[in-house]
């Protein structure tokens, strides 16, 4: 996956897919210029927080809970096909 860096979000290209390291450390994935990732967090901001996101949407708060151990889902460093594609069906 391509990775641009950037210093601002505003100077994203229009409809980007890909990766950006922005300066202050925050990393992002987009597709078509929305914040998406189907296989972690889409944003790990400097202080290493991160955030879920799919077409933009913010599902952080369902997905903590999803890993916070209510289910059996790993973390998403282990993530198989098949936990990306229940991650997709049930986020998605």
């Amino acid at each position: 996956m391509k990775t641009i860096k950037l210093n601002y979000w505003y100077d994203l290209p229009e409809n980007y897919t890909g990766i950006v390291e922005y300066s202050d450390g925050t990393i992002s994935y987009y597709l078509n210029s929305k914040t998406h990732r189907e296989d972690g967090p889409a944003i790990i901001w400097c202080d290493g927080t991160i955030g879920y996101y799919l077409n933009h949407n913010n599902i952080t708060k369902e997905v903590n809970k999803w890993l916070s151990g209510e289910t059996d889902i790993h973390p998403y460093e282990k993530w198989d096909n098949n936990t990306r594609l229940i991650f997709k069906l049930t986020f998605g």
